[in-house]
């Protein structure tokens, strides 16, 4: 398996990672405050998707957090799995409640935004495969990259 040639966050990358979603955390949960200002585009069911988005981001903000002080390869990918799970359930609840009253801008947006949150899905779904292959791949060994010779 090729491994990405992107560099991995840093200590202060999760750490950062972590205040970010506790921050978004906080203003989704804050929807009393913001939500009359969208016009009821986002509807009193939003209420009823916040467990699973409080759920995703929780994991987020532990996982991350954990990661900022500790980051194994294998752990990462585990974390991965773990991310990419929540964010499936997320996804889910977002779809079967969709929170989002979107018929003044017409049908083509309503079915736009349904077929967006299915992609979100399936997107979610072929992150848990691509994560469950990348932790496999790690606890066997073969996720370690190879030494590059120093050359003098």
């Amino acid at each position: 398996m090729l491994e990405s040639t992107q560099t991995e966050k840093s200590p202060v990358g999760f750490a950062f990672a972590a205040v970010f979603n506790f921050v978004f955390m906080l203003v989704l949960n804050a929807h009393a405050v913001w939500r009359p200002w969208l016009g009821g585009v986002v509807t009193e069911s939003f209420a009823d998707v916040l467990w699973a988005a409080n759920l995703g981001f929780t994991v987020q903000i532990f996982g991350n957090l954990v990661l900022s002080v500790t980051s194994p390869r294998p752990l990462r990918r585990a974390m991965e799995l773990i991310f990419a799970v929540a964010a499936l359930i997320g996804a889910v609840v977002f779809y079967r409640v969709f929170p989002f009253d979107l018929a003044r801008f017409g049908e083509p947006v309503v079915v736009t935004a349904r077929v967006l949150l299915a992609l979100g899905v399936f997107g979610s779904a072929v992150a848990i495969l691509v994560s469950l292959v990348r932790l496999l791949v790690s606890a066997v060994g073969g996720g370690a990259r190879p030494q590059r010779p120093v050359h003098p």
